[in-house]
């Protein structure tokens, strides 16, 4: 896929616990190649030795905003990745995470930025305002 290429995302069950060891052994069996990113949904992994181990493999730390848990803002890859979840964004949480995103956006050479809505069918209106507020540079 070149340069279309998004991040294959691997996406942790909310029980699941850090475990940096298996982590480790995971991210050494991926071959060189593909962005990847993980979904940490239990706040055990959000650590300085997480994100120094996913630093180790270039794996991006998905930055999840949602009603139960919002990720500490990390850049652990060359590449960004924000899942936006919550269901109640109004216009000023969209601008604050364009803000975030625009303050951090040197951290990271490529940035993608997923909403999750599929109940109220929100996601291409809140990616409509977010690029807005971006300035239109967002693809």
């Amino acid at each position: 896929m070149g340069p279309k290429q998004g991040v294959l995302l691997f996406q942790l069950a909310p029980y699941f616990r850090k475990d940096l060891t298996k982590l480790d052994e995971f991210l050494t069996a991926i071959p060189d190649g593909p962005r990847i990113g993980f979904e940490f949904r239990h706040t055990s992994w959000h650590s300085d030795d997480v994100f120094e181990t996913l630093r180790k493999h270039n794996a991006a730390l998905c930055i999840t905003d949602s009603e139960n848990l919002t990720t500490p803002v990390e850049a652990t890859a060359s590449h960004g990745y924000f899942r936006l979840r919550d269901e109640g964004y109004d216009e000023s949480d969209i601008e604050r995470w364009a803000n975030t995103i625009l303050e951090r956006q040197s951290d990271w050479q490529d940035i993608f930025i997923y909403f999750k809505h599929e109940e109220q069918g929100k996601g291409p209106e809140f990616a409509r305002l977010l690029e807005d507020k971006l300035g239109g540079g967002a693809r």
